[in-house]
């Protein structure tokens, strides 16, 4: 397993780059949903994995809507190519190995301390967002079951579209969970048909 080694240097930079190179290629984003977050609770944030910018995505997401300490959980085979990413909070995991338990419990170490977010992504490789089904195994509800303190569980799906741009509009759509790990893939698929028929409709409208 790979460790976040937070470095505000690092971050600071970070957080340069990705407002620029959001503002240069995206023609808006918009974020729909969840405007308030209960105190400093730790959020668990298990969205779509849609493209190459969704570490990006979430950072932007963190620093607008969450204003938590950062943090995502990456394949480790990516991660060993993106090593700077560590030091704004990237950590690793290893499926279908031992080491892939001391990720999970390591994520829900974090979740148990107040003032983290966690950006998860169970379906672990990048899929189309034009895909209906959203499947993704135990992880989320694992690591749910043995935070020990209250943890803000926060859907989000992100889709993208021109519409009459030149650049497409991101837009971000989040909704807080607060039914327990039981049937998560189940209720995360209910919102995210909800959020693709609202995506369909607003696209139709422009």
């Amino acid at each position: 397993m790979i460790y976040p080694d937070h470095s505000s240097i690092w971050k600071h930079l970070w957080d340069f780059y990705i407002r620029r190179i959001l503002r240069s290629d995206f023609h808006d984003i918009s974020i729909s949903g969840l405007d308030i977050l209960p105190g400093n609770q730790s959020v668990f944030c298990i969205g779509n994995h849609i493209s190459w910018w969704d570490g990006f995505f979430a950072w932007y997401l963190n620093r607008t809507r969450f204003h938590r300490k950062f943090h995502v959980l990456m394949l480790e085979d990516q991660l060993k190519t993106r090593k700077p990413m560590t030091k704004v909070g990237a950590f690793s995991i290893q499926p279908g190995t031992k080491d892939a338990i001391e990720s999970l419990k390591f994520s829900a170490e974090l979740l148990s301390k107040p003032g983290n977010v966690l950006f998860f992504f169970p379906q672990g490789a990048i899929h189309s967002q034009h895909e209906t089904s959203i499947q993704f195994g135990k992880g989320a509800e694992w690591i749910l079951e043995r935070t020990t303190e209250p943890v803000s569980v926060i859907f989000s799906a992100m889709f993208t579209d021109y519409s009459h741009h030149r650049k497409p509009t991101l837009n971000i759509y989040l909704k807080q969970d607060k039914d327990g790990p039981a049937g998560l893939n189940d209720r995360y698929q209910a919102f995210y048909d909800y959020c693709r028929q609202t995506q369909i409709s607003r696209f139709k409208a422009t």
